[in-house]
């Protein structure tokens, strides 16, 4: 468990490894991919905290930017998994392709 606070009290991540690789499951950490991923600091109404929520985006991001974790987000856009990457002073997108990679044979 990640917490990730914020958005609601309590609100928390979850976290798994295996065979060297790792996937975050971010909740509602991100609402609006297009405005927070550029300025983390900026909130949604939905979040009951928003200071924290600026907070956690702000510590968050940069640390999953920096490692290949693959994230699973709700309310980016499909298939709402993928990677961050660094740009400029924000992040950007880096949705997975679907391909028959994700089953294991």
């Amino acid at each position: 468990m990640v917490p990730l606070p914020g958005h609601t009290p309590g609100h928390t991540g979850y976290e798994f490894s295996s065979k060297g690789q790792k996937i975050l499951f971010w909740g509602d950490t991100v609402h609006a991919q297009r405005v927070q991923l550029k300025h983390p600091e900026i909130t949604a109404v939905f979040d009951t905290n928003p200071a924290a929520a600026a907070a956690t985006r702000n510590q968050l991001l940069p640390k999953l930017a920096g490692e290949d974790v693959l994230i699973a987000s709700p309310h980016l856009l499909f298939p709402g998994l993928g990677r961050l990457h660094k740009e400029g002073k924000g992040y950007s997108w880096a949705p997975v392709a679907l391909t028959d990679q994700w089953v294991e044979k």
